[in-house]
């Protein structure tokens, strides 16, 4: 993917991290829904490149160069928890820093602040009001993750 080489060398190293994993072989042959959007194999691959291509121009435009970065890399694996196997009974929200967690720890250590907003991102977690996320690359994942699965 293009974007990865314009990310900052922690950043491109997760990416790098999850995608030479199992998880990462999963990402990319598992479909993103059963029987709705991006519905084929490969489709969770395709739904989250698609949310990233959406995300870039208003990312790049309106936020620091830093929160654009990581706000795509939160978009291409904003999904993720769908490669848990679970059975159905976890949503898959749930399982994204779960499964992410390995990959998220060597981030930390290496730049804190990204893999906090990566969490605020897969979280929606809100401000301390609880009105809009204290992040707002996550409005713009969300938004885009809503407007691709409503056009397929």
């Amino acid at each position: 993917m293009e974007v990865v080489r314009h990310l900052q060398k922690p950043l491109k190293a997760f990416v790098h991290s999850v995608m030479d994993s199992e998880l990462g072989e999963r990402f990319l042959r598992q479909p993103a829904s059963r029987n709705h959007h991006h519905s084929e194999p490969g489709g969770l691959f395709w739904h989250s490149y698609e949310v990233v291509q959406m995300v870039i121009p208003t990312a790049q435009r309106y936020l620091s160069s830093v929160e654009a970065q990581v706000t795509i890399v939160g978009a291409f694996f904003h999904d993720i928890g769908k490669c848990a196997r679970t059975g159905g009974f976890v949503h898959h929200d749930a399982l994204t820093l779960e499964v992410l967690a390995p990959h998220l720890a060597k981030l930390e250590e290496e730049w804190p602040i990204a893999a906090n907003l990566l969490r605020s991102i897969w979280t929606r977690s809100t401000g301390y009001q609880g009105q809009f996320p204290a992040f707002p690359g996550t409005i713009l994942v969300q938004a885009a993750d809503q407007f691709s699965t409503a056009l397929d």
